[in-house]
Formats: structure tokens, sequence, C-alpha cells
């Protein structure tokens, strides 16, 4: 049996010929260029930048996919915002409502009615809310308990 040449290509270095020539490299950036484009989202969000604008120029500063920026982004997001617990949150909302209640008390003192039921009602919605997202938690987790 013998073959006809011209229908096999050699190829060196166990390159494929279906490989992509045309295809440029993909270099991932070391750790420390990692920390830096994140430094650099986060320096922009601080300044008060949007997301989506420090995405974009993020991907023209270091010539990157717009989902690549995104993920810079994202973690300079994490880093910005301490996380949010249920006793911080509790805490919190505890504070405004004291506030809220001292404004309507020194409004109620200085004759100023209607600023004095305004944060009245405020008060009221503040509770409210805070009545319900606590019920639409609780059945959320019953969801997750029951599946």
């Amino acid at each position: 049996m013998t073959f006809d040449t011209d229908e096999f290509e050699l190829v060196p270095d166990g390159k494929h010929p279906s490989d992509s020539v045309d295809e440029a490299p993909r270099n991932r950036c070391t750790g420390a260029e990692f920390d830096r484009r994140i430094q650099v989202a986060l320096h922009q969000l601080e300044s008060g930048s949007r997301p989506r604008s420090v995405a974009r120029s993020l991907k023209d500063k270091y010539n990157v996919s717009l989902k690549q920026a995104r993920r810079y982004v994202n973690i300079a997001l994490l880093d910005l915002h301490e996380p949010i617990t249920n006793n911080s949150l509790t805490q919190r909302i505890q504070n405004k409502l004291d506030h809220i209640e001292e404004l309507s008390e020194a409004a109620l003192q200085a004759g100023d009615t209607k600023t004095a039921m305004a944060a009245i009602k405020l008060e009221t919605k503040i509770v409210l809310d805070q009545q319900k997202l606590n019920q639409r938690a609780d059945q959320f987790t019953q969801r997750i308990n029951l599946k």
C-alpha cells in the first residue's frame, strides 16, 4: 500500500493545523497587576464614578474584555462596602428611629405639629416596612427548609 504525500501536511512541534495562527495569546495578569486593577477600580468608585463607567475605563486602560473589567469592579465594590449583618442593620434602623423620634418631640415642643406628624408617619412606615421584611425573610427561610 502506498500513500500520496500530497494529502498529508507535516506539522512541526506538535501543532495542529486547526490551531488558529491569527489568535493572539491570552495573557493572564500577575497577582500584583490584578491587585492594582482592583485598587484603580476602588479609587474610581470612591471618587464617585459609577460602576458602569469604571468598567469601561478599566476595559480601555488594561485592554481586557468588558466582562473581565466588570469582575474587577465587582470585587472593588465588595471591598468598598462593609458587609451588612442582621445586627448592624437592626442597629442602624433603631438609630434612625431614635433620631426621628427626637425630631418629632422637638417639633411638638416648638409647636410645629405638621413636622411632628410627618416624623411620626415616617417612623410608622419604617416599622411596618421592617415587619414586612422580617415576614418575607421568614417565608424564604421556610421555603428553603422545605426543600
